[in-house]
């Protein structure tokens, strides 16, 4: 909601999904305003933060957080293989 309220950076918001032979890696990328360094991703005061920590944790993955030029959340969790074992995630 505060991302793009400075009109001098250019409002641009990317999301790309790419896998490797074990993982799958959701980022979501924005150029406006980095988030602050105070926020704990570990353990998220806001609602937002709580939620993707609680999709990171039924995915069996991890949040990486960029704060180099905007703000970059990279989600990593497990490529499960047809014919795994595993259950696949229902949404």
């Amino acid at each position: 909601r505060y991302t793009f309220s400075n009109q001098t950076v250019e409002n641009k918001l990317s999301v790309k999904i790419a896998n490797s032979q074990t993982s799958v890696i959701l980022t979501i990328k924005d150029k406006g305003h980095c988030l602050a360094e105070s926020i704990n991703l570990e353990n998220p005061s806001t609602l937002s933060l709580q939620l993707v920590q609680a999709l990171a944790r039924q995915l069996d993955g991890r949040i990486e957080l960029n704060r180099t030029e905007g703000t970059e959340f990279n989600l990593i969790f497990p490529l499960v293989s047809i014919g795994s074992s595993q259950q696949p995630l229902v949404l």
